[in-house]
């Protein structure tokens, strides 16, 4: 199937225009958003089309027809619509409403991964991803009472969390920022160092127990990162700034091949030893767990491109876009079942002949906006300009 037929016969624009405007009739949501789209100018190269609005669905189904785009892209809810951002003064055209977006990508996890790198994703790195939404997902339902969050694939290596409950969409930049900050634990940097503040919130905590369960499989197991003493200089690194005859006779032991599962085991073994020799105090002990723990985090917390969160200016590729490299398609994925969630047998352009193959994903971008439009309790007849 070519883009032009999918987006003519296959792209779902009345569930999408719900998702986006909260109501049946067109209000404010959709006729004041900004939507952005990537053609090519007919000689080979990308034009990048900015401040489009549109007044109903059907003008807008009109529009990519016509344009075809690669890709296009959502932004914020303007006080007045895009396409007139040239007719008004800069202080009557600003943004007032957009959706809380957050943007996983597995290159950020580069330092990490051994099994793929850069454009690259699979399966067992694909499990980063899955941690990630899990850690997410707790801290939007339980410590901000969010509770409509829209997951979609990037359509590469990543994924898109567009948080769409009413409180979310009304946060200024300063506040989106405030509440980034509250989330990026593991970002603070000291010399070099990850530094994590203790005592930890109980969010941290929480967060912690999430990655702890997966860390054995996902990071020593699956990407087995410290399998040779050369590759293992991250870790003694690490255990050198606890403690010198601990760093000491893991450097020794670990000249002969392990194991990343086999060394995470002997750091207690050996800590136990070095301990009954009396060359390590309880305190010693303590610096040894946390600096455990911060490698749990280190790993397995989400890492967030943070300007995508924090402005409201700025836009984000839409949910069942064609990506214009892999040709998948960017489909919604349900968090419950997001461990099977596998990227790369979504599906695509030369897979869409088969129209059937893209039900699943529309039944779960279904289901979430028809919980979020219940919970908008907007008259569907009323029109709100």
């Amino acid at each position: 199937m070519d883009i032009q037929k999918y987006y003519e016969t296959l792209f779902p624009y009345r569930q999408f225009f719900l998702w986006l405007n909260h109501a049946a009739v067109p209000t404010r949501d959709f006729t004041h958003r900004e939507f952005a789209f990537t053609v090519l100018n007919g000689q080979g190269s990308d034009i990048y089309v900015r401040y489009q609005s549109f007044p109903t669905i059907e003008t807008f189904k009109r529009k990519v027809a016509m344009l075809t785009p690669k890709r296009f892209e959502i932004g914020a809810v303007y006080t007045a619509k895009p396409s007139d951002h040239k007719l008004v003064s800069p202080e009557k055209y600003v943004a007032v409403n957009k959706e809380l977006v957050f943007d996983l990508d597995l290159s950020d996890y580069d330092s990490f991964r051994t099994c793929c790198q850069g454009k690259q994703v699979c399966l067992k790195c694909w499990q980063f991803v899955v941690v990630a939404m899990d850690v997410l997902g707790a801290i939007f339902d339980l410590d901000f009472g969010y509770k409509h969050i829209l997951w979609a694939f990037s359509g590469r290596r990543g994924v898109h969390a567009w948080v769409c409950d009413t409180r979310a969409r009304s946060l200024d930049d300063s506040q989106r920022g405030q509440l980034l900050n509250y989330i990026q634990v593991t970002q603070k940097y000291e010399k070099g160092k990850v530094v994590i503040n203790r005592p930890w919130h109980p969010s941290v905590q929480r967060s912690f127990d999430i990655c702890k369960v997966k860390f054995d499989q996902i990071v020593l197991q699956d990407q087995n990162p410290w399998n040779t003493h050369a590759n293992s200089s991250y870790l003694l690194n690490k255990l050198k700034q606890v403690n010198e005859a601990l760093y000491a006779k893991l450097n020794e032991k670990w000249q002969e091949p392990s194991t990343s599962r086999e060394k995470w085991m002997d750091i207690d073994q050996t800590a136990r030893e070095i301990a009954a020799e009396g060359k390590l105090d309880t305190l010693g002990a303590k610096v040894l767990l946390e600096t455990k723990q911060d490698i749990v985090l280190e790993f397995l917390y989400p890492k967030l491109d943070t300007n995508v969160s924090i402005s409201r200016q700025h836009l984000l590729k839409s949910p069942f876009c064609v990506h214009p490299d892999t040709g998948n398609v960017c489909v919604p994925i349900n968090p419950l079942t997001s461990r099977t969630f596998d990227p790369t047998k979504v599906p695509t352009l030369a897979t869409l002949a088969d129209s059937s193959i893209l039900e699943p994903y529309l039944s779960v971008f279904k289901q979430s906006v028809t919980e979020l439009n219940r919970s908008e309790k907007r008259p569907s007849s009323s029109l709100d300009f």
